[in-house]
């Protein structure tokens, strides 16, 4: 089987990860261009790997270059973006689609084994990015341009904001005198175990602590130890508020369900 040829715009952390996974999975990936750079000799598929600002420019320079496009297959990794950003690339000839990894990428990612991606563009594409997933070990699905949008807002608040809350929980931990990498270190076994049950449990099954125990006097507890933090005091609560709505059908003393409502409104 051929595969396609790759060129890559964009040579930050996720094209430089997806360069090195293609070329390990047998790929050929002729041209890496970088910001400032001629656009010239495509390969069969390109990758728009910029930062989100930067697709709606990159796919207005290629269509403004006079480059033959019929044929091409354009492809942007943007979360944020359905493949109707590309529009103008589309309207030169070329497929569009959308290729973009569900996980958070550093400068050491060289693996997305396991790794979902979200594709959604032209019907004639799909399948190439599912092929194209398969063949560096990742697993794919198919949205629509709503979805996409939908499952970008999900994907934030499970990777952002799980960071901003561990930040918050060292925030809180702070005056204790216990030095900031040593919280962190103690806190991510936890948060790993969290993850863990969520890998077998649905959200319901997966929560532990008092509020899924029904335990007043702990909430109690946290509560006036808060007092002094009305910033923390009024997030412990919101999020404890959450919390309560997640299991709510599971306790059934409506009496321990009323209080802990009350102490977290």
């Amino acid at each position: 089987m051929r595969f396609p040829t790759v060129s890559i715009i964009g040579p930050g952390r996720l094209g430089s990860a997806l360069k090195s996974a293609f070329l390990k999975a047998g790929y050929d990936v002729n041209h890496v261009y970088e910001r400032g750079d001629t656009f010239s000799g495509f390969a069969d598929l390109i990758l728009v790997t910029t930062p989100d600002s930067e697709v709606r420019k990159v796919s207005s320079k290629i269509a403004s270059s006079g480059q033959e496009l019929n044929g091409k297959v354009f492809i942007h990794c943007s979360g944020a973006f359905a493949s109707s950003i590309l529009q103008e690339l589309k309207d030169r000839g070329a497929r569009t689609a959308c290729f973009h990894p569900l996980m958070s990428v550093s400068p050491e990612t060289v693996s997305f084994k396991n790794i979902y991606f979200d594709i959604e563009g032209d019907e004639s594409v799909l399948p190439l990015l599912e092929e194209m997933a398969k063949n560096i070990g990742a697993k794919s699905i198919r949205v629509s341009p709503k979805e996409k949008e939908l499952l970008h807002v999900s994907a934030v608040m499970a990777s952002n904001y799980m960071v901003t809350l561990a930040d918050l929980s060292l925030r809180i931990s702070v005056s204790a005198n216990i030095p900031e990498r040593t919280l962190m270190d103690a806190f991510l076994p936890l948060m790993r175990s969290s993850l863990e049950n969520l890998e077998r449990l649905n959200p319901t099954e997966a929560l532990t602590g008092p509020i899924a125990r029904g335990d007043i006097q702990t909430i109690q507890k946290h509560v006036k130890l808060l007092q002094n933090n009305p910033e923390m005091l009024e997030m412990y609560k919101k999020l404890g508020l959450l919390t309560l709505e997640l299991i709510s059908s599971d306790l059934k003393d409506s009496t321990i369900k009323f209080r802990l409502y009350d102490l977290l409104k």
